[in-house]
């Protein structure tokens, strides 16, 4: 079960597991956090992350402002490490923190009425909304991300309509109700 949670959709948001808000030192510190968030537990590349938010700077700077806004990530955080870091890339912690924008695209996937509900119920407004760096690598990145959300949450919508349909359509007798109350009684002679 995780601890804390990390919201996306419809702005940024970090809860520790306390409850507490966390707030983040800078702009490019959340996207950083974003960004490894919503790949879940694929790990993101540090070249990627550091491409993506520090384009305009050469290599080795751009790799060094991804440390520092690693480590001002963790300063926040508090105590619990949320990421796993390797020289090669970052990750969330499996089950440390729950992330809305990957539960939303979880439950968008399914055509049962039920999980669609609670997707429509996560899916708040666009990815980060509000949130714009002046890096040109980052602004395609989510323009890119809140398109896939956005088309997600379409589908979602409609499966969800057609479950609805479904549901009310469905006859009394089918289903549970009519197996345990249809009986077939012997027809009188």
């Amino acid at each position: 079960m995780a601890e804390a949670g990390i919201r996306l959709l419809g702005g940024f948001e970090v809860r520790r597991a306390d409850g507490s808000r966390a707030t983040l030192a800078t702009r490019k510190a959340e996207a950083l956090l974003a960004i490894v968030a919503l790949a879940g537990r694929t790990p993101c590349p540090r070249e990627r992350l550091a491409v993506l938010l520090w384009g305009d700077r050469g290599e080795t700077q751009a790799r060094h402002s991804l440390s520092q806004a690693l480590t001002s990530i963790r300063a926040r955080l508090g105590d619990v490490d949320w990421l796993l870091a390797t020289r090669e890339g970052l990750a969330l912690v499996p089950g440390r923190v729950a992330v809305d924008a990957i539960d939303f695209q979880s439950r968008a996937a399914a055509e049962a009425f039920e999980p669609l509900a609670e997707a429509a119920e996560l899916y708040r407004g666009p990815l980060l909304d509000g949130m714009a760096l002046r890096e040109e690598g980052f602004n395609e990145w989510l323009a890119a991300q809140r398109r896939r959300l956005h088309d997600i949450a379409l589908g979602a919508l409609m499966r969800r309509g057609r479950a609805a349909i479904r549901r009310l359509l469905a006859p009394p007798w089918s289903g549970r109700w009519c197996s345990s109350r249809c009986r077939r009684r012997p027809i009188a002679t």
